[in-house]
């Protein structure tokens, strides 16, 4: 089963983005999303998830998977 960390690594290298791209594109800091990707951060807010996963294109089973208990 993928994880949150799996899941928006893969969209965001999908993409072709450096972590400071993604960061330029979604406002969110490079720390962030090095820690969302890495799963040390586990419990981000909705709004984060909503706005990377808006910005890297992230749909279906795979945004549904953001929010399931897998992480």
């Amino acid at each position: 089963m993928k994880t949150m960390a799996s899941i928006l690594k893969a969209a965001r290298e999908k993409k072709g983005w450096s972590l400071r791209e993604a960061s330029r594109q979604t406002g969110i800091s490079p720390a962030t999303i090095s820690k969302l990707e890495s799963g040390t951060l586990k419990n981000p807010t909705f709004t984060t998830i909503v706005v990377l996963s808006n910005h890297l294109s992230i749909r279906g089973k795979a945004w549904e998977a953001l929010f399931g208990d897998n992480q």
